[in-house]
């Protein structure tokens, strides 16, 4: 069978669902109004009743782990760091999909996307105890995509979809029973699966799969929204290879929110408990109390068939469908004891505590990265810094920052565009306007058409504010529902958190001119800040008609401020190591990159030959596949590529090719094209091929194999018969740019030019997430100069005479000299005590005052 891009697709129209949501994606309020629903989850899924079950582990997979987390609750600041390095990660990480609903073609999203997604299951897995090492089956995906991509046509959510549904012809229902979300996707559909707010009495068996402590292999697919279709995700959590033996945990429970430290962000008003699915919690009791005041508990009624089935409470009366638990700002210990859960016979009791916390605000245990060494450094001179390292044993490296000092003062009436602000997400209406009743230039934010995201309009410039720095900006709210906010937001952590300094949210109505507002930036003196514009939406109404429609402003001002210009990380060290390879792909992924991320096993066994296993590219969609290369090549004269391949059913559409790119991958080159032949195979043994690389000798070069289409027929099957494959791929007598990290507490610092250099330090954990910097180290670098010192007046003391002095330029040393006349001989004093004031810059002489009276002077060798 073949099938072609081009092909007419037939739909259903008729609607059949167990649960229903309106079919347009914003239901219709008064006129110029719209309403986003939150997201909703429906029924969880419960454990198919003929799961196969294959216990002894994933199969081997391509797909590359994104987490291996593991944190101690018990450390606040490691457990602030793991939200404010991890966490945010995952937010606003843009989806790309090639997805179309309508046309029931799943597409693609960007694996950075999927990438997040996957990370925010396993931050909740590390923080609730649970093994964090989930990994993504590309089959899993594949099936979790189609089915994403049915509930986004229909709106509608049902774990059994009945034939009548758009979709349901043409793609696969099978992963069906997995966690559902609609209005929702990504690692926001992680979240709100952990939430699991619902008035169903449906516990939180969303939850209960997240943290399903045997939980191993999963797969994801997401839809995005688009004009009358909802976003949507399915999460499929039924993989036989995860219902194994229960590993070992943290804790002999799983509990949300877990035991210990845990950000108030992440808090909800469901509190659930699981030792095992077989405990008995028919007699079980709950109590809390916080500071020694008893909290009024509810317990749900208990459900079993998800996951450790739970049981599951209400602290406090809270409303179960809203985000988040009440916070006061400060730190807050819960303590919660169970008793009389009977398991195997025995009623036991457990207590444990939670801590809720704000997580971007340091507690007593934070060590802050500082950097240590001299103030004053020479041009072209090596110089070394080292970083306090903090109480986290999970930091694998650190990143140096080096910057200079310009103007941060700032004058934007909008006449420039965007010339000092980026805007995200990509906006579907024109950023620039005019003044609702002027024709003046200037900025204007709102949540039109589909566009219901916070509006995010932030300044380039990273500031360095003073105490008298002022921020000010004329603003004119226009149409605006009161769950839409103007905010004006600033973050002294690298972005990982936000602090308001300005809100107004709608009335409703609009105002009829612009008002001044003023805000000093005082308060973050000293820091780097960063800035930005929030047009804030979180749920609920918005206005997506009429005019004039959200928020208008200009004539922004900074006044005394000093920006961070020039800012570089000196995070790696890039050497020039042999190039040489040889993969026969038994180390998975070890040495290349597949993208988009596949719905097939890149690695599989051959169709042919001897060889145990080998790369596979195939068009299960008629999307482009790529093997790429990791290694940054510096090929030289007799450089070489061999591989052995084997072209199988392929159409002649379909096109096999090695490629090679300068740019890093702008443009590429094919170096090797073959194409398919129809029925029979191509090839149906492997073949070697060899190729050359003079052509890019002393160029940074990126390679790749792919297997792309042109726009017709395409064999629609993953098994290794269709498509290419290829094995014994070596490189030879080839350079590459190794990049290692640098992962020792020490930076060399070396200046090009004289100036003043902001230098800072920033410990990374798990090798890819920066913590926030430390304070600012300001060096002054001079050039080789003879050292000119100026020394202060003598102070007399306890019979001991003070020298201070100051020095500028590079000097090795001091030497304090000595006469009893002016014009006299001068000797060294050996027995005086050198102090250092400020390194670099200020130091004293200490000698013991006797008779008779003498002269001094300071040398440098």
């Amino acid at each position: 069978m073949r099938r072609n891009l081009l092909a007419t697709v037939s739909r259903i129209t008729l609607f059949v669902a167990s649960v229903f949501l309106p079919w347009t994606c914003f239901a219709q309020g008064p006129p110029g109004v719209a309403t986003k629903a939150p997201p909703f989850l429906g029924e969880p899924p419960r454990a198919p009743a003929n799961l196969a079950a294959q216990p002894a582990g994933p199969r081997p997979l391509d797909q590359l782990l994104v987490g291996g987390f593991s944190v101690n609750n018990d450390s606040r600041e490691e457990v602030r760091g793991f939200y404010d390095a991890i966490y945010p990660t995952s937010e606003n990480v843009p989806i790309n999909s090639t997805l179309s609903a309508t046309l029931c073609f799943p597409g693609h999203n960007s694996a950075g996307f999927q990438a997040a997604e996957l990370r925010r299951i396993n931050w909740f897995r590390a923080m609730s105890g649970m093994p964090a090492n989930i990994v993504l089956d590309p089959f899993d995906n594949w099936y979790a995509q189609q089915m994403a991509t049915i509930i986004s046509d229909n709106g509608a959510l049902n774990h059994q979809p009945p034939p009548t549904w758009l979709c349901t012809g043409s793609l696969s229902t099978n992963e069906s029973g997995g966690n559902q979300a609609i209005g929702v996707n990504g690692a926001d559909a992680i979240t709100a699966y952990m939430q699991d707010a619902s008035t169903n009495d449906y516990g939180v068996g969303h939850r209960c799969w997240i943290l399903y402590p045997p939980e191993t292999v999963m797969g994801i697919g997401d839809a995005p929204a688009f004009r009358t279709n909802w976003s949507a995700n399915l999460t499929w959590i039924f993989d036989p290879a995860s219902f194994g033996a229960r590993p070992a945990t943290r804790h002999p429970y799983v509990s949300w929110p877990p035991e210990g430290f845990v950000p108030c962000q992440v808090v909800y008003p469901y509190w659930s408990f699981g030792v095992s699915n077989n405990a008995d919690y028919s007699a079980a009791t709950v109590s809390m109390t916080s500071n020694g005041v008893s909290v009024a508990v509810v317990v749900e009624p208990h459900l079993s068939g998800y996951g450790d089935n739970p049981l599951v409470w209400v602290p406090m009366g809270l409303d179960v469908t809203k985000p988040f638990f009440p916070f006061s700002g400060t730190d807050t210990v819960y303590s919660v004891t169970i008793s009389n859960v009977n398991c195997s016979g025995s009623n036991l009791v457990y207590s444990y505590s939670v801590t809720v916390f704000d997580p971007a605000v340091p507690g007593p245990d934070y060590v802050p990265p500082a950097l240590d060494g001299p103030a004053q450094a020479l041009v072209g001179a090596p110089t070394v810094y080292g970083v306090t390292p903090p109480v986290n044993d999970h930091v694998t490296g650190y990143d140096f920052l080096v910057a200079q000092l310009a103007s941060g003062d700032l004058a934007d009436n909008a006449g420039n565009g965007l010339v000092n602000f980026t805007l995200a997400p990509q906006p579907n209406y024109t950023v620039v306007s005019t003044e609702p009743n002027g024709s003046a230039a200037c900025f204007n934010l709102q949540h039109a058409g589909t566009n219901s995201s916070p509006q995010l309009f932030q300044l380039k410039e990273v500031l360095l504010p003073q105490t008298n720095t002022v921020f000010s900006f004329l603003s004119e709210l226009g149409y605006a529902t009161t769950d839409e906010v103007a905010r004006v937001q600033v973050s002294t952590d690298g972005g990982a958190n936000w602090k308001d300094l300005f809100t107004e949210p709608g009335q409703g109505s609009y105002e009829t001119n612009f008002m001044l507002h003023s805000l000093s930036l005082s308060n973050c003196a000293g820091m780097p800040t960063l800035l930005r514009f929030n047009f804030d939406f979180q749920g609920g109404s918005y206005i997506n008609g009429g005019s004039p429609i959200g928020w208008f402003f200009t004539d922004i001002l900074i006044t005394n401020s000093q920006a961070v210009t020039g800012q570089c990380t000196n995070s790696t060290v890039t050497n020039i190591l042999s190039g040489d390879l040889v993969d026969s792909a038994q180390n998975g992924l070890a040495n290349f990159t597949v993208t988009p991320p596949p719905y097939y096993y890149v690695i599989t066994n051959p169709p042919a030959g001897l060889e145990t296993s080998c790369f596979h590219l195939c068009h299960l969609d008629p999307t482009a596949q790529y093997l790429q290369f990791n290694e940054v090549l510096l090929p030289i004269a007799d450089s070489t590529l061999e591989f052995n391949s084997l072209l199988g059913y392929a159409t002649t559409d379909e096109l096999a090719r090695v490629q090679a790119s300068t740019n890093y991958g702008v443009t590429w080159d094919d170096l090797f094209v073959e194409p398919g032949v129809n029925s029979p195979p191509a090839e149906t043994s492997f073949n070697p091929h060899t190729i050359s690389l003079a052509a890019y000798v002393g160029q940074a070069t990126l390679l790749r194999f792919a297997y792309t289409l042109n726009n017709g027929d395409f064999w629609p099957y993953s098994s290794p018969v269709n498509g290419w494959d290829l094995e014994d791929i070596v490189l030879t007598n080839t350079l590459q740019q190794a990049i290692s990290t640098i992962d020792t507490t020490n930076f060399t610092f070396t200046a090009a030019q004289p100036g003043t250099y902001l230098l800072q330090a920033q410990p990374v954990i798990f090798n890819g997430f920066p913590l926030p910097c430390g304070p600012i180290k300001q060096v002054t670098v001079v050039s080789d100069v003879a050292p000119s010192i100026l020394m202060n007046t003598p102070l007399l003391t306890n019979r001991q005479v003070l020298l201070n002095f100051t020095v500028s330029g590079r000097a090795a040393g001091f030497h304090l000299l000595q006469a009893t006349q002016l014009n006299g001989t001068w000797t060294t004093n050996s027995t005086a005590t050198l102090t250092t004031n400020v390194p670099g810059t200020s130091y004293r002489f200490t000698v013991t005052n006797s008779p008779p009276a003498r002269f001094y002077r300071v040398r440098t060798p």
